[in-house]
């Protein structure tokens, strides 16, 4: 992983969308059997943007535990929305899928916040003890 402060945190990024982007399409493709519009391909490019960012952020400001953790749950999210379009869809299991992603992504974002913060509390605690 690139140091803290290092610009290469948000190339790290937007590569990421990238490949995301790339296997959302290489996954959900066959499930929804359509060829994408140029407007869908640029809105799913930019919320991947936009949650690499994020993580990327994360990263940039020195956090060595967010980044790792907001990705397997962003991972989840995705393995999540697959499960649920994978059933036969009556027109709410997709909508319903593609919420429980940002859910699941967001409860990546947050334990990945918590473990930051636990991980700042014992170091300060063990510092105080000296």
């Amino acid at each position: 992983m690139p140091r803290p402060r290092s610009p290469h945190w948000f190339t790290l990024g937007l590569v990421f969308s990238i490949l995301l982007t790339s296997l959302y399409f290489a996954v959900f493709l066959p499930v929804l059997n359509s060829v994408p519009t140029w407007p869908n391909l640029l809105g799913v490019l930019l919320i991947f943007f936009v949650i690499s960012q994020l993580i990327a952020l994360g990263g940039f400001f020195g956090l060595r535990l967010y980044p790792p953790l907001a990705t397997v749950g962003l991972f989840l999210g995705l393995v999540f929305f697959r499960i649920t379009l994978g059933k036969s869809s009556g027109g709410f299991e997709d909508i319903a899928g593609f919420l429980s992603f940002f859910v699941i992504t967001a409860l990546g974002f947050a334990t990945g916040l918590a473990a930051e913060l636990a991980n700042y509390l014992v170091k300060s605690l063990k510092k105080g003890k000296n």
